[in-house]
């Protein structure tokens, strides 16, 4: 995900003193924080995602659970040590 801010970062880098002497540090500021911006915007979007994905996973293994105590506890057939089992 981080290579084209390294690439960027490293072609800026050896290009100093080029960049310097046409007085284009201005542009590659902008063209630099466009990348990052864009890398950013997608990694923000990958952390949500899997956010939204976890939250409703644990949900449902409380669901599962919930369902599992309730079964154990209601029951009259099912014995102490197997519904802690459940």
């Amino acid at each position: 995900l981080r290579s084209p801010i390294f690439s960027r970062f490293g072609e800026s880098l050896e290009g100093a003193s080029t960049i310097r002497a046409f007085r284009a540090e201005g542009m590659f500021i902008d063209g630099n924080m466009a990348v990052l911006e864009r890398n950013l915007r997608s990694y923000y979007l990958n952390v949500a995602s899997n956010r939204w994905l976890a939250l409703r996973l644990e949900a449902l293994g409380a669901i599962i659970v919930l369902l599992a105590s309730l079964l154990a506890v209601l029951s009259d057939s099912v014995s102490a040590g197997l519904g802690g089992l459940s």
